[in-house]
């Protein structure tokens, strides 16, 4: 939930703003075993908090607990506690660098951790690694607590439900605002570890600017979803709350939300919260190795069409041509064995991590059609993979396959 009226920063931009309706459009769409029609009515009745994903962002050592903090990997190798739980999975130990200060060497580590972290409200963060494949940046952060951080509730994904609002700024560019969501794991009390993961084009960035560039992280707010949340005293039992018309059920959970000050973000009955100010800087290397594009420039009549698709160790990205803007479209891919891609909150892009490459399969459907009938049916079980496949050859607005050399991944 974005509370303009608290934050202070810089406006969210139109990109960003995208990206959420997109988020909150693949809740809507979320198959009917996973969601259920009165999903919202038992949110209610069962206490349970929505959670919400963007991105990755990796944190958490504790100082507090010298015992275990003596039994992490050295910074440089933090990312190896999550790796598992990424949903752009693959070998960050072979692209991930320990990050240093601007124009320092390897051996300046005293200076370059002193420069990396940053403290306050008794929570220290502290950058690790980064790495940019030139259609996403990664930085792996740690995050210690001299109080123990509140029992989280964890997402569907199993990652805890942790947000920092943060003010973004690439190189001399524009502060953007982003709630970033981590990707990682409470590793104990005092202790939480994950990574960032950041597309350059939400980043109004085309590209990577250069060798090496520098994010300049602000954090002002750190927020987790209660793993035991109140809920909304409505007065009524469960057995009558069940019983209401849908309209008399909404009436009831408004007033008792205003009542509550559950419309709040945070509130203290589903979130715990530290506003702060942690600041710092990473320099982030560029590592094109291993990234393969292929140039398409290939459209049907109606000009819905793909200008180009990249492939990197992580995942898999394309990008339409804008030749007809009426249509609203939705991108589709497959592996060479016809398994679905699927990735962040971005629908143009993928994670590759277990799938065969070789060929990629491609389909540009009418946004509606597909996220109304097609996507339900195929996650629902009501078809097979076999005629969801026969499906998107007959209804896709445009379709094609690319071809990559072998990649392991």
């Amino acid at each position: 939930m974005l509370n303009q009226e608290k934050w202070k920063g810089p406006t969210p931009t139109e990109e960003f703003h995208r990206r959420f309706e997109e988020t909150l459009t693949e809740i809507e769409n979320m198959p009917e075993e996973k969601r259920g029609a009165g999903f919202a009515r038992r949110k209610l009745i069962q206490g349970c908090a929505a959670a919400a994903a963007c991105t990755a962002f990796f944190a958490g050592i504790c100082a507090a607990n010298p015992v275990w903090a003596s039994e992490l990997p050295v910074i440089g190798e933090l990312f190896q506690l999550v790796e598992e739980r990424l949903s752009f999975s693959g070998d960050y130990d072979s692209y991930m660098e320990s990050v240093k200060t601007e124009g320092s060497s390897e051996a300046d580590t005293d200076a370059a951790n002193a420069s990396q972290s940053a403290s306050d409200q008794g929570i220290t963060i502290k950058a690790s690694e980064a790495y940019c494949n030139g259609t996403a940046m990664y930085v792996s952060f740690s995050m210690e607590s001299q109080e123990p951080f509140q029992e989280t509730m964890e997402k569907q994904d199993g990652n805890p439900s942790v947000i920092l609002d943060t003010e973004l700024q690439i190189q001399d560019g524009e502060v953007l605002f982003y709630p970033l969501a981590p990707e990682g794991s409470f590793t104990d009390d005092h202790t939480y570890v994950g990574m960032i993961r950041l597309e350059l084009g939400d980043l109004g960035l085309g590209q990577a600017p250069g060798e090496n560039f520098l994010a300049n992280f602000h954090i002002t707010e750190i927020v987790g979803d209660l793993k035991n949340p109140d809920r909304p005293d409505t007065g009524y039992t469960e057995e009558e709350l069940a019983a209401m018309s849908e309209e008399e059920w909404k009436q009831v959970t408004r007033e008792a939300e205003d009542k509550g000050e559950w419309n709040q973000y945070p509130n203290a009955r589903e979130h715990w919260w530290k506003d702060g100010s942690w600041e710092f800087t990473v320099e982030v290397p560029v590592n094109l190795d291993q990234v393969q594009t292929v140039e398409l420039m290939d459209a049907a009549d109606s000009g819905i069409g793909i200008e180009s698709v990249t492939l990197t160790p992580f995942e898999i990205s394309l990008k339409e041509l804008d030749a007809n803007q009426e249509t609203a479209t939705m991108p589709v891919m497959m592996d060479a064995d016809f398994q679905l891609l699927n990735g962040g909150v971005n629908v143009t892009t993928a994670a590759v991590g277990g799938h065969d490459l070789s060929t990629v399969y491609i389909y540009i459907c009418d946004y509606t059609e597909y996220m109304d009938q097609l996507k339900p049916q195929y996650y629902n079980g009501e078809i097979a993979e076999e005629e969801f496949r026969n499906l998107l050859e007959e209804k896709a607005l445009y379709k094609t396959e690319v071809h990559f050399d072998h990649m392991e991944n």
